[in-house]
């Protein structure tokens, strides 16, 4: 038992599920060791998990598995590629929509990622258009684009992201 930060994640390319997360620092005086961990909540089991060696006074992270309240659905559409005549770049539209519902009485407030690919080429550039996606948000520089979104309760919510991929037309496999 001790203090900890929770948060609700959603990787929503990974799973279609949001995921409560707690965050805490380990105060013992000794480490704490690699193994598995019973999760209780309320005086109740809850689920096992891991835990990876951590230092006195560092923080780790457990997962509590699903917010059952929450449900996810993940459409991607790529669009019809473009080319401009007396151009040698290739534009190939993208469109992410994540759709939440929360059928829950309260609201919920979710961490949402989404990755998009980063170029190490000179022939192929990712962007992002900021006015059709959700706050026009932007990409980190791993690719990430990051929102934090309050579902209401028995409310939706969509979260957009458009991107295109250019590429010259030379490039292959992707």
């Amino acid at each position: 038992s001790m203090p900890a930060s929770r948060r609700t994640v959603l990787l929503a390319e990974l799973s279609p599920m949001a995921i409560l997360e707690t965050t805490q620092a380990w105060a013992g005086e000794s480490p704490l060791l690699a193994g598995p961990v019973d999760l209780v909540r309320e005086g109740v089991l809850a689920g096992r998990t891991k835990v990876m060696f951590a230092a006195p006074g560092e923080k780790f992270a457990l997962g509590w598995g699903p917010e059952t309240s929450i449900r996810v659905q993940r459409e991607v559409t790529r669009l019809d590629e473009k080319t401009r005549m007396l151009s040698s770049w290739i534009k190939v539209p993208h469109r992410v929509r994540l759709k939440l519902s929360n059928l829950g009485s309260d609201p919920v407030t979710l961490d949402v990622t989404e990755r998009l690919p980063v170029s190490e080429l000179r022939e192929v550039e990712i962007e992002v258009d900021r006015e059709a996606t959700t706050g026009g948000a932007s990409p980190d520089d791993d690719g990430f684009v990051r929102w934090t979104v309050t579902v209401p309760p028995h409310g939706r919510d969509v979260i957009a992201l458009d991107w295109t991929l250019s590429k010259k037309d030379d490039v292959k496999g992707i």
